[in-house]
């Protein structure tokens, strides 16, 4: 059973619910177990994983892409939950526990906060995070370079407190959305495209705003994730509507000739799971022919 997915270049990295992972290519059929390094603490921590390649990629062959594995467990020491981070290679097949210097430009790590789901944009890693140790939960745009490998941090287009998503815009820009309630009981939603070339940027990133629809959803209309068609502003939208028995839906979010921003809801015959357990999840796919190489049959299926 598939727990989660993360999608680069064409590659699907998945997460079983038995704590597995494999990469998948839905082109080609191909898959890969990944062997993964049993630790004493597996029943006190969480993993999450990216998947990303180096400056040498390879479109026929997937030696150059990389696994990161989020670890977040309880360290007794300290008292307090940290990250811990590590690489896995796919031309070694082997495992690698990232250096602290790849982390230096966020202090420590047991500050921040990993709080979305991550995108994967020309071959790195993007989430949004926040720091626990700075007032109103300041959160920032967190990069994992895979090619340098090491972290960069980022700034984001608002500041303060609200729910933010990352989504990729034509495989170019990176999208973020807000989603915040007001005190009127009316909501605050605007996305925001990067006006940086993403793969250019050192030290800050700019942002345009591309679509304004506060006061289009009502309340009860919950977004987890959202695809952006920038010239037409024009977003898709999915989520749950909680008026509604937590019934999956999607929202197409468009301006008419007035550029005023109404919402259609789609209902259609969108799958619905147990309400705690599956999240309907948007994302941009295109076929690749990258060849998944295998590794010998002991390591196979995470033995």
């Amino acid at each position: 059973m598939i727990h989660a997915i993360f999608q680069c270049e064409g590659l699907f990295l998945c997460t079983t619910k038995d704590k597995r992972i494999v990469v998948w290519n839905p082109c080609t059929g191909q898959t890969r177990w990944i062997r993964i390094q049993p630790r004493n603490d597996d029943h006190l921590a969480y993993d999450s994983y990216a998947l990303g390649y180096g400056n040498n990629k390879n479109k026929y062959s997937c030696d150059s892409f990389k696994i990161l594995r989020c670890r977040t467990h309880k360290n007794n020491n300290l008292g307090i939950w940290v990250m811990e981070f590590e690489l896995y290679y796919f031309n070694t097949d082997s495992w690698r526990l990232l250096d602290e210097d790849a982390q230096r430009n966020l202090t420590v790590s047991w500050r921040w906060m990993i709080t979305s789901h991550g995108v994967s944009l020309k071959g790195n890693t993007y989430w949004v995070a926040w720091d626990k140790k700075e007032p109103n939960d300041i959160q920032f745009l967190l990069r994992f370079d895979f090619k340098r490998e090491r972290f960069e941090h980022f700034s984001l287009p608002f500041s303060g407190s609200g729910t933010m998503f990352l989504s990729v815009v034509r495989e170019e820009k990176l999208a973020v959305l807000l989603d915040r309630p007001n005190f009127d009981s009316s909501r605050e939603m605007k996305i925001w495209v990067t006006d940086t070339k993403i793969d250019e940027a050192v030290t800050d990133m700019e942002y345009v705003l591309v679509v304004d629809f506060s006061r289009v959803l009502r309340r009860g209309m919950t977004v987890v994730s959202f695809l952006v068609d920038e010239e037409n502003e024009r977003v898709v939208c999915s989520g749950r509507d909680t008026k509604k028995g937590n019934k999956n839906v999607i929202y197409i979010v468009g301006g008419d000739g007035n550029h005023k921003h109404s919402c259609k809801q789609i209902l259609g015959e969108i799958a619905q799971g147990p309400a705690d357990d599956c999240w309907p999840f948007l994302d941009s796919y295109v076929p690749s022919s990258v060849q998944i190489q295998q590794v010998e049959a002991a390591n196979a299926k995470g033995d």
